[in-house]
């Protein structure tokens, strides 16, 4: 009887520990000049940690990523071709892509930032200026 008195607190006292964090439910909206950003990815961001990646179609966002005080960065991409006054001998240096058009701003020196939190509302909106 005693032993199963010291097993059932010592269960009770680990349940009770610190929590792991685990992913939440985000969604939201980016805008860009006050219209819905036709297609991008949007980035959830914790120092020292793998960016959690989702993609914006038609102006909206939804997924799950860690709760806490994010860094957010927002990506919009289109063509980029090589430029026709770059001499043909270079092209095959150079290759057709992609290129993000939205201002440095909003991506690589974005201050852009979410509250994640582990219950409760997790929706985001965010209007950017070009």
């Amino acid at each position: 009887m005693r032993t199963y008195w010291w097993g059932s607190l010592l269960l009770v006292l680990l349940g009770c520990g610190p929590k792991e964090p685990f992913p939440v439910s985000v969604s939201g909206v980016v805008k860009l000049e006050g219209k819905p950003l036709v297609a991008g990815r949007i980035s959830f961001i914790t120092p020292g940690k793998v960016p959690e990646i989702l993609e914006i179609v038609d102006g909206r966002f939804s997924g799950k990523v860690m709760t806490g005080e994010r860094r957010v960065e927002i990506a919009a991409y289109r063509p980029y071709q090589i430029p026709a006054d770059i001499p043909k001998s270079m092209h095959a240096l150079m290759k057709d892509g992609k290129e993000n058009y939205l201002p440095e701003k909003y991506s690589r020196n974005s201050e852009l930032t979410a509250n994640v939190k582990d219950m409760g509302n997790n929706e985001f909106t965010f209007d950017l200026a070009p």
